[in-house]
């Protein structure tokens, strides 16, 4: 139809799908919306990368098709299976701007409101939408996250933010838990660790300063 709704195949998850219904466990679906791992082809007129990038209409068309068909599958195929999903993963780039992306040239900097706002209009009740970076602890990137989902925020689109907690020896679990409840406050949301390491320092003694 014109090109904007996606042939969508879930094959590849059902090896572990399978695991956790024969296990019993839930299951975080990762990621929705992510530069690094959305084929070029969606963004283009016809799917053809020789060809010139969709306008944000269609972009917003394919989107919204996208998100039903993705929950649409999950709950007629899997229902309750799912607890949470990462809509959203790594917008914000290390100089702490939005991360230019196909995503970003396409629709636009408003690109994660719409994202969630099509994941709350498809998913059900039950299911808790997040948005998931690493070094969101970190002063400035944090100011900018909060900053860039206070419009799904306080539509009630956004749910969580996920941290990928890649920690160093340094900092203190004082100060990282200050970091996330900055985000519980200011956004309204809860707060998982999608994530967790800390790797050895150099010294003398890396085993140690580590645990």
């Amino acid at each position: 139809n014109g090109g904007t709704h996606l042939a969508i195949s879930f094959d590849k998850a059902e090896k572990e799908i399978q695991f956790a219904e024969d296990n019993g466990l839930k299951m975080r679906g990762h990621t929705l919306v992510w530069h690094s791992q959305t084929p070029d082809w969606i963004f283009y007129k016809d799917y053809d990368t020789s060809g010139e990038l969709a306008d944000r209409e269609l972009m917003l068309t394919r989107l919204d098709n996208y998100m039903h068909d993705v929950f649409e599958w999950a709950e007629t195929e899997h229902p309750g299976l799912f607890y949470a999903w990462d809509v959203v993963n790594e917008a914000m780039d290390d100089d702490n701007h939005m991360r230019e992306s196909l995503w970003y040239q396409t629709i636009g900097e408003d690109y994660v409101t719409q994202a969630f706002h099509y994941a709350n209009l498809y998913a059900p009740e039950s299911i808790k939408l997040f948005y998931n970076d690493y070094n969101a602890y970190k002063p400035g990137k944090q100011k900018a996250i909060i900053e860039m989902l206070t419009p799904a925020a306080e539509a009630g689109d956004l749910d969580g933010v996920g941290m990928q907690a890649h920690l160093y020896t340094g900092e203190t679990p004082t100060d990282f838990t200050s970091k996330a409840k900055k985000y519980a406050d200011e956004l309204g949301v809860v707060i998982h660790i999608t994530e967790i390491d800390v790797p050895q320092p150099e010294g003398s003694s890396p085993e140690g300063a580590q645990g």
